[in-house]
């Protein structure tokens, strides 16, 4: 029986979820594996990765300087991890995608015939139609699919930092959120996945009414883009840069180092989302986009306290 939006407070365990599949390899993925192995969770977490000889069979999560430093170094353990679909796919319970949107159709269409009948497929962030790129990798296969599901966001800010010390081994949650916003089809079942991140993420979850309330939230495809052309924004095509001048422009922080240039780039991306969220809702006035906010208050949404200046 699915679960009512009421139950997704109160829920902290999915006991039918149980087996973990991890896809990908980069920050988030090495997050949600050490964070669903802990055992507390009681998950049997699998990563598919093109590294797998690099991870460990444990990963710690630090989480010093963040709001949830309090929980000190959380270790998980990875029941298995491969680069071959076969080895982890089969008998998974739930595939979580925790990479690029650009790469997801292809990581479906790497899992989609070795999944279990019923399997939950989602994605840590679901710009870029997931939905659409889950329909189109099943294709022959819908039976497979019990729920498809994406986060409007990463549910935590995270970082490998040193990746060749760390990688496979270790990562650091910079900014947890302090609530998550997620999209189902079948849409009837978007309680029960709000109860499921609930339960994997320990973040309460909260429901969308629609995929495309994703797609027209992009936030690091908004942010860095705006940050970096700041950054560089004098580079004559020419210049190249030595490693040393790099780590120089890296040293800068992406978010408190934000100059006033930078800002009004962000924002006329941002003014052309709301834009085209106007547009479509004008043109379909039964479409909800409610949950498309300018950045500014989408930032403070998700953040909570930990956005100590709201006066801009």
């Amino acid at each position: 029986m699915a679960l009512t939006s009421r139950d997704v407070a109160a829920t902290s365990v999915v006991p039918e979820h149980r087996t973990v599949v991890i896809v990908g390899g980069g920050n988030g993925a090495h997050a949600a594996a050490g964070y669903f192995g802990q055992p507390s969770k009681g998950i049997r977490v699998r990563v598919l990765t093109r590294r797998p000889r690099e991870w460990s069979a444990t990963i710690d999560v630090h989480t010093e300087g963040s709001s949830w430093e309090h929980r000190g170094v959380m270790t998980g353990r990875i029941e298995k991890c491969s680069s071959d679909p076969r080895d982890v796919v089969p008998g998974a319970d739930v595939l979580l995608i925790c990479a690029p949107a650009n790469v997801h159709p292809t990581l479906l269409q790497l899992v989609a015939p070795h999944v279990d009948d019923g399997v939950a497929v989602g994605a840590l962030y679901a710009q870029g139609g997931f939905d659409w790129a889950v329909r189109e990798a099943f294709a022959g296969r819908e039976g497979a699919l019990g729920l498809t599901f994406g986060l409007q966001n990463i549910p935590w800010i995270c970082n490998l930092f040193d990746k060749r010390a760390n990688y496979g081994k270790r990562v650091t949650l910079i900014g947890p959120k302090s609530n998550l916003w997620v999209a189902a089809t079948p849409v009837e079942r978007t309680a029960e996945a709000a109860a499921l991140c609930t339960a994997l993420f320990d973040i309460p979850t909260f429901e969308l009414p629609n995929f495309l309330t994703l797609t027209l939230s992009p936030s690091n495809q908004i942010i860095h883009p705006a940050r970096y052309y700041a950054i560089f924004r004098d580079w004559d095509g020419v210049k190249t840069y030595a490693l040393d001048e790099l780590r120089a422009k890296d040293a800068l922080t992406l978010y408190a180092d934000m100059d006033e240039f930078g800002a009004e780039q962000m924002q006329a991306l941002d003014t052309e989302l709301q834009c085209i969220k106007h547009a479509l809702v004008r043109r379909f006035p039964s479409l909800d986009l409610r949950a498309v906010l300018p950045l500014g208050a989408r930032v403070v949404k998700q953040y909570g306290d930990d956005v100590t200046d709201r006066s801009r």
